[in-house]
């Protein structure tokens, strides 16, 4: 067994120091580069959670992926109606969800951490599995060693991953923890095949996923608070407190006076009107060059949408002024980029889940069947209809293959 020093694992995070009391919202600190290694998952929620625009983008990223659809195919029709049944019946005997919001929670993780982590369930015996369960992110991690390092086998492979649990929780050690893991703190231990670990891009050694949020984030704390600097110029544009001046060089005006003078500023909060000496004078404290503010509050949601990698019309969901030609080439674009995505996080379930879950059941060298993610692209799917309907017309494929006929409908959802 030997450890590799990941350096920026979720241990390591380097805390943001400032707080915004106000907004509660952390504010970057001075810290370098190399000192700042990783955001701490629960920021990157308190983001997703706050920003209108993160909102938005994470929930358009798995929405549009999950619109798509998919169709599990196999060849060995045994373990694909198995697999088939399995995926139908999740949560019946776990947490209460389903398949589909198994996946949706998968994808919404990702933008959100860059990780998902989804349990799977064994029976009594451990010789089948019954079920799945996804798992908050904020509270999994890899196995380290004592000087929180990955601990790996001799393959690279990490040993296994534990899960924070509430403190005053008694925890049960299910399973054997290795020799060169430490368990620090209330942390319990679980083996690589109980997990299955989700990462949407990677780096360095590819241990620990980053999402959508985490590469924009100090653009993001930045946007926020120049946003409430820029809300409040503008309440006190609309609210501007005001001056007066009692008296010039000649009337020196006496502490009554200007104490009479001040009672008539209050009272003009109820009157429209006010008399008083043409030697006294009104000003309005309004900010000036407020639309800096605002050109910079832009340019920091550019980053933050750089980021995400949809297009701006998509996140902002305003288009007006926005050339058409110049969206649907970034359209086509970012569903390139989704299509990239779910080919890999497909790979991942087959490999993670779908594989485990049948050779538990029915043994090793069986035929595991996959899941295919559909086109992300409404194009795409009405090109598909013309180019069936074309190799029909030229007999390449025959309209009475029963196989095609599945497959269109599984694709299509039809019935």
């Amino acid at each position: 067994m030997r450890t590799i020093d990941e350096g920026v694992g979720i241990t390591r995070i380097v805390e943001l120091k400032a707080v915004n009391v106000q907004a509660g919202i952390p504010q970057a600190s001075s810290q370098s580069i190399e000192e700042i290694t990783r955001v701490a998952p629960k920021n990157l929620e308190l983001i997703y959670r706050i920003d209108g625009t993160t909102f938005n983008a994470v929930n358009k990223f798995s929405q549009t992926i999950m619109a798509a659809g998919y169709v599990i195919k196999g060849d060995d029709e045994n373990t694909k109606s198995y697999l088939i049944d399995f995926v139908d019946n999740i949560g019946n005997v776990g947490e209460e969800t389903n398949w589909n919001e198994l996946l949706t929670t998968i994808y919404r993780h990702l933008g959100i951490y860059g990780n998902a982590w989804v349990e799977l369930v064994p029976n009594k015996g451990e010789d089948e599995i019954v079920d799945l369960n996804w798992i908050d992110p904020k509270r999994m991690d890899l196995a380290r060693d004592s000087q929180q390092r990955v601990a790996v086998d001799k393959f690279g492979r990490p040993l296994g991953y534990v899960l924070e649990m509430p403190y005053g929780v008694e925890i049960i050690q299910t399973d054997k923890v290795p020799e060169g893991v430490s368990l620090m703190g209330n942390k319990k231990f679980l083996k690589p095949e109980r997990i299955a670990h989700f990462k949407l891009y990677t780096f360095g050694e590819g241990f620990i996923g980053i999402g959508l949020i985490e590469p924009a984030y100090k653009s993001i704390l930045r946007k926020l608070n120049l946003e409430e600097a820029y809300t409040n110029c503008m309440y006190n544009s609309a609210f501007a407190p005001r001056v007066g001046k009692a008296g010039d060089k000649d009337h020196e005006p006496t502490p009554q006076q200007i104490e009479n003078f001040l009672n008539q500023l209050k009272d003009l909060n109820f009157k429209q009107n006010l008399a008083m000496p043409y030697y006294n004078d009104i000003q309005l404290l309004e900010p000036k060059k407020t639309e800096r503010l605002a050109d910079n509050v832009k340019y920091l949601q550019n980053q933050q949408i750089a980021s995400s990698g949809m297009p701006e019309a998509l996140v902002t969901g305003s288009g007006e002024t926005t050339n058409r030609q110049i969206l649907e080439s970034q359209q086509k674009f970012y569903e390139y980029g989704l299509q990239d995505i779910t080919r890999r996080i497909c790979a991942c379930i087959r490999k993670f889940i779908f594989k485990r879950v049948i050779e538990l059941k029915f043994g090793k060298n069986q035929n595991i069947p996959n899941i295919i993610w559909n086109k992300v692209s409404e194009a795409e799917t009405n090109d598909k209809a013309q180019r069936l309907a074309t190799w029909i017309e030229k007999g390449v494929i025959r309209p009475d293959d029963e196989k095609l006929q599945d497959y269109v409908r599984d694709t299509e959802n039809l019935e």
